[in-house]
């Protein structure tokens, strides 16, 4: 590092949450972050955003969640009490043909009566829920007169019924066949459709869905319980006219239909018409107060609007509602977080994660709750699951080397980095690996490893430099460059790249310590001084600042401007000020026996 061999053993952990606007001057808005133990050099880690950049929301289509049980309960489309209910009977009788148009019967053929019979015996059954039996029996009444219209229809109830069974057992394909056969059996029979749609958008195939809900609606145009089942898909493919269209059928049929204001909210929600998005998102859950999605999009409106305690609370319904809601969960962490509710952001990830447990979005949001609570070794395992799938995210494995280094497990944390800088190469991850390379070496230094020490040193600054020269105007560059070079002992380079970092960046206390350490090499005691007193003026109570002021003066021969400069570090940091008190007076201690620990307490970052 840059201090003198004696200070290097002595000075441990002074923690400095530090962050700046850069303007132009950097790629963009970020954190810096200086070693906490700055004796070892104020290298800094770059945050690319910000140590506190606000987490995303699930990327995952929210509207109409089609699996949440909410929902489910909800669907009404073919109802079969309904079919049955309405199906007009009808005496069997064939259409009459011109040949027999006059002849006139006593008493029906055998085939009709008997297909009358077996009609008569078929619905019995289906009433019973005896439905294969009820099937058999209803394609015996056809054998016996193809054109029994009673029959036809009864076959292709029961065939919905059996659909319905496959659909409870969860066997969907099976389902939609038997509802095809249902439509063949009677293609006046629109609700055999309509189940196929409801089917085809359970399982996501919109497409399918929409086209089979419009065949429905060709069979019986008045199906108005349809219209915001087709409202609903135009409106996912973003074809707003036409849902505009359906929606507006489906409020002509249904003015107080839970689903039909939500939807109406979605239009206002996409819209940014806020206010009257959550007008319609309360008369829905006035008349549903279990309509899961629209407490969703009632908290997406309060986040927007910035009343996020409101937010929080409508999230919290969502979950209240269905407990493996996961996504109501994700979102309730997102939200926590990003109002700095660490501990409620955890157990909202940990609950996800309970539920999906290959999330990868919800381990690497919990790595970064782990990292804003300082729970390093948690967040590092956090990150390690998140990697599994996410591979291609520079931030994530910067931030997961920046957490490894707050272990000092630097090898893991250079190969990280090195990641990061792979997946982004860009003036930020070269410095961040000379950040790595830098704390690594000294981490070596520290254990007598001087020429291991000395290469990563030697690593950081060809890094450094490619960090410099992609951008010479990035501050953090130039700082963690200058003090690469006076670990390596290339005291006038770490003068004029410092001179460099503290011109981009005004009254800079760590730069400016920074520089005079390095004219203390050079053995420029007047400018040393006048840098450190700079530094300290900056701040009253830097302690480690008011050290090296005095420990300057004192080899200047300007002992009593030492004094008091002792005077004013030992309220600060007394283990310190003996520290300099001893080199006022010239006493030699012994350093491997001397461990000074100065520190001051943390800030949250």
């Amino acid at each position: 590092m840059n201090l003198n061999n004696r200070t290097v053993k002595f000075i441990l952990s002074f923690i400095i949450v530090f962050s700046v606007s850069f303007g132009s001057l950097a790629p963009n808005a970020q954190d810096l972050v200086p070693n906490e133990d700055l004796s070892l050099g104020a290298s800094v880690f770059v945050f690319r955003k910000s140590r506190i950049n606000p987490q995303s929301k699930s990327t995952t289509s929210k509207y109409y969640l089609r699996n949440s049980s909410a929902t489910a309960s909800r669907r009404k489309t073919g109802n079969n009490a309904a079919i049955a209910k309405n199906r007009k009977r009808t005496t069997g009788s064939p259409t009459l043909t011109a040949k027999n148009r006059n002849v006139k019967r006593k008493t029906p053929p055998t085939g009709i009566k008997t297909s009358q019979t077996l009609t008569a015996k078929a619905d019995l059954l289906l009433e019973n829920k005896e439905i294969d039996k009820a099937i058999e029996t209803y394609k015996n009444a056809l054998k016996s007169n193809p054109q029994n219209r009673d029959a036809k229809s009864g076959l292709s109830e029961a065939y919905i019924a059996k659909g319905d069974e496959s659909v409870a057992a969860g066997n969907r394909d099976e389902a939609v066949s038997f509802y095809r056969e249902a439509s063949e059996a009677d293609d006046k029979n629109y609700a055999a459709n309509a189940k196929i749609g409801q089917v085809k958008e359970d399982l996501k195939l919109n497409d399918d869905a929409l086209a089979s809900y419009q065949k429905a609606l060709q069979i019986n145009p008045a199906a108005s319980e349809i219209y915001i089942r087709v409202a609903s898909l135009f409106y996912k493919k973003d074809d707003l006219a036409s849902a505009e269209i359906y929606l507006k059928k489906a409020e002509a049929s249904s003015p107080d239909d839970a689903e039909t204001l939500f939807l109406r909210g979605l239009f206002y929600f996409k819209r940014n018409e806020n206010d009257q998005a959550l007008a319609a998102f309360d008369k829905t859950l006035a008349l549903d107060a279990n309509f899961l999605e629209a407490y969703l999009y009632q908290a997406e409106v309060y986040e927007r609007l910035k009343r996020r305690d409101e937010a929080i609370a409508a999230y919290r319904k969502t979950v209240e509602i269905d407990p493996e809601f996961v996504q109501g969960w994700f979102d309730l962490g997102v939200s926590n977080y990003n109002q700095g509710n660490y501990t409620e952001a955890e157990t909202a990830y940990l609950k996800v994660i309970e539920l999906d447990g290959e999330n990868s979005a919800a381990h690497a949001n919990l790595a970064s709750v782990y990292r804003q609570m300082e729970k390093f070794a948690e967040a590092n395992g956090e990150y390690k699951l998140a990697a599994v799938q996410i591979k291609d995210d520079p931030d994530l494995f910067s931030e997961w080397g920046y957490c490894l280094g707050k272990v000092s497990d630097w090898e893991k944390a250079i190969a990280r980095l090195q990641t990061a800088k792979d997946l982004s190469p860009d003036t930020i991850d070269y410095t961040n690996l000379g950040w790595g390379y830098y704390n690594a070496a000294q981490n070596d230094i520290e254990a007598d490893k001087k020429d291991e020490g000395q290469a990563k040193l030697a690593l950081g600054k060809t890094v450094l430099q490619k960090a410099v020269e992609i951008n010479p105007k990035f501050d953090a560059a130039q700082l963690n460059l200058g003090i690469t070079y006076t670990g390596l002992g290339e005291y006038q380079n770490a003068v004029e790249t410092l001179t460099k970092a503290n011109s981009l960046h005004r009254d800079w206390k760590i730069g400016t310590n920074e520089l005079g350490i390095a004219y203390r090499k050079l053995n420029k005691l007047s400018d040393a001084i006048s840098q450190f007193q700079k530094a300290v003026n900056l701040d009253n109570n830097f302690a480690l600042g008011l050290y090296n002021l005095g420990e300057a003066q004192s080899k200047f021969s300007r002992k009593k401007d030492a004094r008091e400069t002792l005077n004013k570090l030992k309220p600060l940091n007394p283990e310190l000020a003996r520290k300099l008190d001893n080199v006022i007076k010239g006493v030699i201690i012994d350093e491997t026996k001397q461990k000074i620990k100065s520190k001051i307490p943390r800030l949250p970052f």
